[in-house]
């Protein structure tokens, strides 16, 4: 369907049919006909085939690498608490060490001194 015409262009509206549709466009003029010839029509897509591929891609190597980077934190959060745990075991058996060396009296007075000098 023909919107408008110039002398040296025709402007036509886009049929709506598939991509990559071949037609054979003729002009009427009058009562004669002239055929322009194959015209390919495409549809009006902003990305290419390629250009859709890669962004694919690099999203999935995005993906891949923040799992990654996901995947090293927890392991070390692990390794920091199970450092944490054996450092508080570690203290544990040195205050139980320590309780079991020292006298009896002096431990409680030392405790009490300690228990007033907080409160």
């Amino acid at each position: 369907m023909c919107s408008s015409s110039a002398p040296s262009c025709v402007l036509g509206v886009h049929p709506l049919m598939s991509p990559h549709t071949c037609l054979l466009p003729q002009i009427l003029v009058g009562g004669l006909e002239y055929p322009l010839g194959t015209l390919h029509i495409y549809s009006d897509s902003a990305l290419t085939l390629p250009a859709i591929i890669g962004i694919g891609a690099g999203g999935g190597v995005l993906l891949i690498a923040i799992i990654a980077v996901l995947i090293a934190y927890k392991r070390k959060t692990r390794d920091a608490d199970r450092t944490l745990k054996l450092l508080q075991l570690q203290m544990d058996n040195l205050e139980s060490r320590v309780a079991l060396e020292c006298p009896s009296g002096l431990w409680g007075k030392h405790s009490r001194w300690l228990h007033l000098q907080a409160g």
